[in-house]
């Protein structure tokens, strides 16, 4: 089993490579960003910033109507193997109609509610710029879409290059500024912001034009329509809005509304941004692991090969999520005054409440179980994991927001991912009976207290001390697994079979019993 897994892992290789770069230049374009606004705006203003991009992000998904990315990666591959009337193309024409139409009408809403939504959550200074804002919603729905149907195909450099232009265009214009006048405004933000998004759209189009087959094979399988696909979706965009009200999104327009202070949504921004924006990073090959993968496994090698793949990939979870969160969560404060300064102190405790709760979350899988659900057409299960995590997120947060402020938004973000991860591991075994990693896992965090412990008595004060201390972690970290051995030689073979030399060296430094 193992030996079809690679090989078809091999076929998609390619596909993997540019999806891991993809996000890691995203994920770092997007940091500095986020770095170099927050450092010229100050947090108040800055604060106003994350709450437009989230509230943005927030409509571009009321706006997906069940056309998710999770559903594209189901359907697209199916739709490419001929089961669609149209094949592909007509798929994209299809769907684009759709989010054409919600786009409108959202749009409308939006323009009619404005006046409520702004003295509602109390962020003044977003009605001045409505018209940018709303043009940048309407083209992030139509790239997302896009972007996702080449990740339905695997074609993850098209994906690479389209989500890289936004961070990369707009971080090219407000560098370049400041250099030239060492200030820019919030408004001039949103501007650089929407010529972002534009590059984007560009790529996709002119990659759709190129790149999509105008042709369908012969039908292989169960032809299935565009309704199918919508109420499949349904459920899909169901989960995703549970899954935003889980993440930090939903967090920075709850304290908007509850709190009305854009001092505090910008600490709480760069605290979740520290968290998520490493954890992202570490994560950057669960594309291959995601729902196109597993799609293309699932029809290749059927029930038995999902389910050594997701174990594979628990083991990575693991050994990628842990080790992050852990370090970061160390060098909280350094992180936050030598690359944001000191007047995002309140940051750190935001920071380190989430890093610690997102380890926990990689011990217990990180919700491997919830992506199997859809792929085996449970997908009302899987919402409905989604749904009560999501419900207990809110439930939990509105009274620890009030009393604790923005360290009682990231305990119950924390705590609801905890719950969420244990749900799937509980509901989804029936169904996917995976052998959970629990010795590779607490080899895996006894490495990383290790390395934290080898650190206390360092103080870095400067970005050097600051790299030194977690270059020094990390030897600490890679030391103790040598001792601790959390592989095994099952662990080994697929690696020899795609590099003889790479399995040979891990079995013989990391490699324990069989």
């Amino acid at each position: 089993m193992w030996l079809l897994l690679m090989s078809l892992l091999a076929q998609v290789g390619r596909g993997y490579i540019w999806s891991q770069f993809g996000r890691l230049l995203e994920v770092f374009l997007l940091f500095l960003v986020s770095l170099v606004l927050a450092r010229t705006l100050g947090p108040n203003q800055y604060g106003v910033f994350a709450f437009a991009v989230s509230f943005i992000a927030f409509c571009s998904f009321l706006a997906t109507a069940g056309i998710e990315g999770n559903a594209l990666g189901k359907f697209v591959p199916e739709a490419a193997a001929g089961n669609y009337q149209g094949g592909v193309t007509r798929l994209v024409y299809d769907l684009v109609g759709v989010r054409l139409i919600s786009i409108f009408v959202l749009t409308g809403i939006l323009l009619i509610l404005r006046p409520q939504i702004e003295s509602h959550f109390g962020v003044t200074g977003l009605g001045h710029y409505i018209a940018i804002l709303l043009v940048v919603f309407g083209l992030r729905s139509i790239c997302d879409l896009l972007g996702n149907v080449f990740s339905g195909m695997l074609d993850m450099g098209i994906v690479m290059a389209g989500r890289s232009a936004v961070p990369f265009v707009t971080l090219l214009i407000v560098g370049g500024t400041i250099l030239l006048s060492r200030g820019i405004t919030l408004g001039f933000a949103f501007v650089a912001l929407l010529f972002g998004q534009s590059a984007a759209l560009v790529i996709f189009l002119l990659a759709t034009r190129k790149r999509i087959p105008g042709t369908c094979p012969q039908p292989g399988g169960q032809m299935f329509t565009l309704r199918r696909v919508m109420i499949f979706g349904i459920f899909v965009w169901l989960s995703g809005l549970f899954v935003f009200v889980l993440n930090d999104g939903s967090d920075v327009i709850l304290l908007g509304w509850l709190l009305k202070d854009a001092r505090q949504i910008g600490w709480y921004s760069i605290g979740a941004s520290l968290a998520f924006r490493p954890a992202s990073l570490v994560l950057a090959w669960m594309p291959l692991m995601g729902m196109a993968f597993g799609a293309k496994v699932l029809l290749a090698k059927g029930h038995e090969g999902l389910v050594r793949g997701t174990e594979a990939s628990l083991k990575l979870t693991s050994l990628s999520l842990i080790p992050s969160m852990l370090i970061v969560a160390r060098f909280a404060p350094q992180f936050v005054g030598l690359l944001y300064s000191q007047r995002y102190d309140a940051s750190v405790p935001v920071t380190r409440i989430l890093c610690l709760l997102l380890a926990m979350s990689g011990f217990l899988g990180f919700g491997a179980h919830a992506g199997i659900l859809y792929l085996l057409n449970r997908e009302k299960t899987s919402c409905a994991i989604f749904g009560g995590s999501a419900f207990f997120n809110m439930v939990l947060a509105i009274p620890m927001i009030k009393a604790f402020g923005i360290q009682g938004a990231a305990f119950a973000t924390g705590l609801s991912s905890i719950l969420f991860c244990s749900a799937c591991a509980i509901i989804g075994t029936p169904f996917c009976r995976i052998r959970w990693p629990w010795k590779f896992n607490i080899k895996v965090v006894a490495a990383s207290l290790l390395g934290t412990v080898s650190t206390l008595w360092m103080n870095p004060a400067t970005l050097v001390g600051l790299a030194l201390g977690c270059i020094l972690w990390g030897v600490v970290f890679v030391i103790s697994l040598l001792f601790l051995k959390p592989l095994s030689l099952g662990d080994v073979r697929p690696l020899r079979k795609i590099n003889p030399q790479l399995g040979n060296v891990m079995e013989r430094l990391f490699a324990g019993a069989a």
